[in-house]
């Protein structure tokens, strides 16, 4: 199974979300930033969902940072999370390949369900680059 890198600038979610995800035995990384999370995905090649925050407080967005990594692995599944309603449309964030736009606050069950889905995802999404190329 995959990892979970989740990116927030804020900590308290960084770690709510880590806590929750770790008790269903995910491996979870975090980060504070997108230049962090990217040096993440890097060293870590395990990392196949990342779930970031659209506002991460510096230079890059959750948005520009989920297409930054896609282009370097295809087959990585990305989530973001916002506290606004229309900060990007949900059809512009599907067209990055954005898998699932989510809106604070995010409950346990909704967060734990988009996971595992996510994760199931990511696997065959992996299969598939595998078999068919890139």
């Amino acid at each position: 199974m995959c990892s979970i890198l989740i990116v927030d600038d804020e900590e308290t979610h960084r770690t709510l979300f880590k806590e929750i995800l770790e008790r269903q035995d995910y491996k979870i990384y975090t980060s504070h930033s997108a230049v962090d999370a990217i040096e993440a995905c890097r060293l870590n090649p395990d990392i196949g969902v990342v779930l970031t925050d659209i506002n991460l407080g510096g230079e890059m967005d959750g948005i520009s940072l989920t297409t930054r990594l896609r282009a370097n692995k295809p087959e990585i599944v990305t989530l973001v999370m916002t506290g606004y309603n229309e900060e990007y449309p949900i059809d512009f964030c599907m067209s990055l390949g954005i898998r699932e736009v989510l809106y604070k606050p995010i409950s346990t069950e909704d967060l734990l369900n988009v996971m595992d889905c996510s994760i199931k995802h990511q696997e065959r999404r992996k299969r598939y680059l595998l078999m068919y190329g890139g």
